[in-house]
């Protein structure tokens, strides 16, 4: 019998873009030092051969789906970094008033330190939205 592995990530229930579900995950589970050591070779290397590796299992199975838009790699971490920052900062907002203030420190900390990386000195590129767009 075959048995792949699959992870169900439960943490916010919901359909959306997965670069932005990878920086949500990162941001709230990685310590900024490995994350920065990590994060463009899981996303544009790992995640991005996954799929496209998805993609074309689908335009194999689905005859329809020959017209998918496939992103390029750069688009992929463009969603990564903007998504992944729009849904912290929007979530932050809701599990601040909500936690023990250690653990509000935290994810502030985890935000403030994925903003720092990404957008310092970046004026306006930030576009604050819904998070699951």
């Amino acid at each position: 019998m075959d048995a792949e592995l699959k992870l169900l990530d439960f943490e916010m229930v919901g359909l959306g873009s997965g670069p932005q579900d990878v920086g949500q995950y990162l941001i709230s589970n990685t310590r900024p030092h490995i994350r920065r050591k990590t994060e463009r070779k899981l996303v544009c290397d790992v995640y991005y051969s996954q799929l496209l590796e998805g993609l074309a299992d689908r335009k194999t199975l689905d005859k329809n789906a020959s017209a998918l838009d496939v992103p390029s790699q750069e688009a992929v971490w463009e969603e990564y970094k903007n998504g992944g920052a729009c849904r912290w900062i929007w979530f932050v907002c809701y599990l601040l008033p909500r936690c023990p203030p250690y653990l509000s420190q935290y994810f502030v900390d985890q935000v403030a330190a994925f903003l720092d990386d990404h957008f310092a000195g970046q004026e306006g590129v930030l576009r604050i939205g819904q998070p699951r767009v």
